[in-house]
């Protein structure tokens, strides 16, 4: 029976050996393919990122590089500086429409800063002015004096019409209010 228990006892130590040469390399097997596949991944990016910028620099070769905006002149010089005639009453006036709406409006005429002649002018025609705007107003349909950007251009053409000393170069509506009745 010695005789076979030392068989057995190799048998033990034979095996114990071959488990230990199963062992291949210092990394197990599931470590060694997700290297394999993040390799693989980064390789695919680095590809990718430099087809791209060689496909970027072909198109855009002689072209000036769009990352630096040109600036118009009208939007790096001031803007004019008027000075603004303001004494005109509140006008108030009714529309055109078969069903009237009311229109209230607070007007200031620009003109160039420091010209006395067009101020005293101004002065002088301040009730025919503020005739001609609330003329103006009545002789328009509440639909046409939404749009404050075309009222504010007609105002302009209506008031320089009569004006002879110089021209008005702005209209401003401080108020203006159009009221359904």
């Amino acid at each position: 029976m010695a005789d076979e228990e030392s068989f057995l006892d190799e048998d033990i130590a034979v095996g114990q050996e071959a488990e230990v040469g199963r062992k291949v390399g210092f990394l197990p097997a599931l470590i060694l393919k997700i290297l394999k596949w993040a390799a693989v991944v980064v390789a695919a990016v680095i590809f990718i990122v430099t087809v791209v910028v060689i496909t970027m620099r072909i198109m855009n070769q002689g072209r000036p590089s769009g990352s630096v905006p040109v600036v118009s002149e009208s939007y790096t010089s001031a803007p004019p500086t008027y000075s603004y005639y303001k004494n005109f009453e509140d006008i108030r006036t009714r529309t055109a429409d078969d069903v009237p709406y009311t229109v209230v409006a607070k007007v200031a005429l620009g003109y160039e800063e420091g010209n006395k002649s067009i101020q005293n002018e101004l002065v002088e025609r301040t009730t025919l002015l503020q005739h001609i705007i609330r003329s103006y107003f009545a002789s328009k349909t509440a639909s046409q004096l939404k749009n404050e950007g075309v009222v504010l251009q007609e105002l302009l053409q209506e008031v320089n019409a009569v004006m002879t000393s110089g021209k008005i170069r702005q209209v401003l509506l401080l108020d203006y209010n159009l009221i359904a009745m």
